[in-house]
């Protein structure tokens, strides 16, 4: 899920975003500048590889959806994984020079939305629980937390599964 700053920022504040930010699919092509957002956004044990990233582009079922600078730069991208009842939002990031824009916001709706065009029943994530600021985030957006999960992402870092029910706080 969104994370803290993992690496130095690549400076972009003279890119600019096309107003209103419009996500689109990911495509292949897409895949080294999802990769360098990813680098940017996850400390190294959160990343996923390439190899899940090819996977997820590739997937029938999976959608990678991204928002880009003026420069084609990826500002925002999240990785949605519908499953029987449920969607899992799998990964949610926004480039560090371009957080508190709504490009989360922005990129949270279509997720709910997708799960209503699905026709699931809910919205689920998990989050890092040492980062309670993004806890807060999702639970300002109707999620609410589910199921802590110890050492969810290796030993001694856990994370808290959260859901959203379609309907709530639509």
């Amino acid at each position: 899920m969104q994370s803290t700053t993992a690496g130095p920022s690549l400076g972009l504040q003279f890119a600019s975003l096309p107003r209103p930010a419009i996500p689109r699919r990911a495509e292949r092509d897409d895949l080294a500048r999802l990769f360098e957002l990813e680098r940017l956004c996850f400390e190294e044990e959160r990343r996923d590889s390439k190899e899940a990233w090819r996977y997820s582009l590739s997937h029938q079922r999976h959608e990678v959806w991204l928002i880009d600078s003026s420069d084609g730069t990826v500002v925002a991208s999240m990785i949605l994984r519908p499953q029987r009842r449920v969607l899992v939002l799998f990964s949610l990031a926004c480039h560090p020079d371009f957080r508190s824009q709504g490009l989360g916001r922005t990129l949270l709706a279509l997720a709910l939305r997708r799960t209503s065009d699905l026709g699931l029943s809910e919205t689920v994530l998990e989050v890092a629980a040492d980062q309670p600021e993004l806890l807060a985030w999702y639970q300002r957006h109707g999620f609410q937390t589910r199921r802590h999960l110890p050492d969810y992402y290796h030993p001694g870092h856990h994370a808290w599964r959260m859901h959203r029910p379609l309907g709530d706080h639509e």
